[in-house]
């Protein structure tokens, strides 16, 4: 049986706040007003476990937060009794974040320690891509989702998103860092699209080996100069 969805310490409307990154202290100042703006003694209790949801960027870009903020954010969180934690989980898709010791070299490759963030950086669906699942309500095409477990174990948890291009959506941001990047892979599948499997024209392969380096279900194989496609793998 699945378990009840934690209840909810948030209102259900809304509230959007801004603060200027420049001036004395820029950004800092500013991660520290909405800080102390959005979180009340109701929100963190002495000794919450606080998950600051992430990205900590994948291999060759430069597109993620700065350390320093994170650490910013995990003294404040550290100030107000809770224990915080910075956390992303496992990809799909196989490049320098599909394992977990890949994926904490990349971290640790753009700056993401607990000496510089100032908190533990954990994968939270560790190893095997493991969790909880849950059931979504009023979903639209998941009746549930599976949520990586060190975020699901979370008392409370931080989305600190950074605004990036995606082929489809095409902007993402705060609902994509949560809703794909807080679950595990066997829900990430599912939201890719249950029953999808490219069409491999192998008359078109030009041997560039991409398929090979990034299929995670290894359902390409290099057999002499050709590459095979095991439909049933995908």
């Amino acid at each position: 049986a699945m378990p009840t969805p934690k209840p909810s310490r948030t209102p259900k409307t809304s509230i959007v706040y801004f603060a200027p990154a420049t001036g004395r202290g820029g950004p800092y100042r500013a991660i520290e007003a909405l800080f102390r703006k959005v979180v009340t003694e109701d929100t963190i209790a002495k000794g919450d476990y606080v998950a600051i949801k992430l990205h900590f960027g994948e291999e060759e870009n430069v597109r993620y937060i700065r350390p320093t903020f994170i650490r910013c954010l995990a003294d404040l969180v550290k100030e107000s009794g809770g224990h915080p934690f910075a956390t992303d989980t496992l990809t799909l898709y196989k490049r320098k974040r599909h394992t977990l010791f890949d994926h904490l070299d990349t971290a640790a490759k753009h700056g993401f320690t607990r000496e510089t963030v100032g908190c533990a950086v954990l994968i939270a669906d560790g190893l095997r891509s493991s969790g909880v699942e849950v059931p979504v309500p009023h979903g639209l095409e998941l009746d549930s989702c599976v949520v990586a477990q060190a975020i699901y174990d979370a008392d409370v948890l931080i989305n600190v998103a950074h605004l990036t291009l995606h082929d489809e959506i095409p902007l993402a941001a705060a609902m994509k860092n949560i809703g794909m990047g807080g679950v595990t892979r066997q829900t990430k599948l599912r939201c890719h699209g249950t029953g999808v499997h490219p069409n491999f024209d192998s008359s078109r392969c030009v041997l560039c080996g991409h398929c090979l380096r990034m299929c995670a279900g290894d359902a390409f194989t290099l057999k002499g100069r050709k590459i095979q496609f095991d439909e049933s793998l995908c």
